[in-house]
């Protein structure tokens, strides 16, 4: 009687500990491992990427990954993602949509190299903070950030040599967007169409800057402007731009060194290459290369976004430690368990 109790007793206890085994292992991504059930570690995934249904911390994705397509992540209902890092990739495009209608805490890509963004890639996608630093991206296309719903955006420590015209239009970001420690040397028309949204852009040598009908940002300042005629536009009367002039300087050539702005009559920007105009240019520098501008402001010492810097290397520690561990870890060690009672039971 006893036997019969207990040989239906080990079969239960023998499949459902089998069924956890399963369970348990099932919910991780393909080419990716899971070293704790709320992180996610992947290598060269496949997309779209469905996620499970559960609070995940973190999804870290690396490798060499030729392409992240629209639509790339899916999220069923009760899903809750935390934060989604991309890095140490060679990404040769991201397609527009990529992150449509993803809702997350965090979003970060950081040391990617030759990437290519599409337009609006960020469309539709809800998060606390999108942060894109010590990669190789060079444009950013129009309407980029179009539809995107952000606290804050961190672009640092790029290549970022150009602003398109309206690459933050529609977009809503609270704080502030930090763009500076990049190579920016054009900003085109009406790239600052977005009057809602509070930029921190220094640290960049700009050569091109065309005509903005919205206020320039009041943090744009310390940057080098390479002065032509192009710049004419800010001179005008009752003019708008007064703050800007104030705070950013001409660098007319490595000759003459840098000139404040505000110090810069807009007729000698326009002048033709005669000598007289030249011999008027040359006298106008050489004074204003003997004189200390007190009302320059120096360069702060605090570097805006730090706290994320160091956030995300954070980040990109612990996910490089949990990349390490063995896909299968968990299901080994379960499958090792059941096979233990299944022999005590039998004995």
């Amino acid at each position: 009687m006893k036997a019969n109790i207990r040989f239906p007793l080990f079969h239960f206890l023998c499949l459902s500990l089998l069924i956890q085994a399963v369970v348990f292992a099932a919910p991780c991504l393909n080419r990716c491992i899971c070293p704790r059930d709320n992180l996610i570690d992947c290598s060269n995934p496949t997309f779209p990427m469905v996620l499970p249904a559960r609070v995940i911390d973190n999804i870290s994705i690396r490798g060499k990954i030729l392409n992240i397509p629209a639509n790339a992540f899916i999220q069923p209902e009760g899903n809750v993602l935390k934060s989604l890092s991309i890095y140490n990739n060679e990404v040769l495009n991201i397609e527009s949509h990529a992150f449509n209608n993803l809702v997350l805490d965090g979003l970060s890509l950081y040391n990617i190299q030759r990437t290519h963004l599409g337009a609006r890639v960020f469309a539709n996608m809800t998060s606390e903070r999108l942060s894109i630093y010590n990669s190789d991206l060079n444009t950013m296309p129009a309407f980029l950030f179009g539809g995107t719903t952000l606290t804050s955006m961190s672009l640092y420590n790029n290549n970022i040599t150009s602003l398109e015209t309206n690459v933050f239009k529609s977009a809503k970001v609270s704080k502030n967007v930090a763009l500076y420690n990049n190579r920016i040397d054009t900003i085109q028309k009406n790239a600052f169409s977005n009057d809602n949204l509070k930029f921190d852009i220094y640290l960049n040598k700009i050569k091109r800057f065309y005509v903005q009908d919205s206020v320039i940002p009041r943090s744009f300042y310390s940057n080098k402007i390479i002065c032509t005629c192009s710049l004419a536009w800010m001179w005008k009367e009752d003019s708008i731009f007064n703050e800007f002039l104030e705070r950013n300087k001409c660098l007319k050539t490595s000759q003459y060194g840098e000139i404040l702005l505000k110090k810069v009559n807009q007729t000698w920007l326009c002048m033709n290459d005669n000598s007289s105009q030249t011999s008027e240019w040359e006298t106008f520098t050489s004074k204003l290369n003997t004189e200390q501008f007190e009302s320059s402001q120096p360069i702060s010492k605090e570097t805006p976004g730090t706290e994320d810097t160091t956030q995300f290397a954070t980040t990109k520690s612990s996910d490089t430690k949990s990349a390490s561990l063995k896909p299968s870890v968990n299901l080994i060690l379960i499958i090792i368990e059941s096979v233990v009672v299944c022999l005590f039971m039998l004995v």
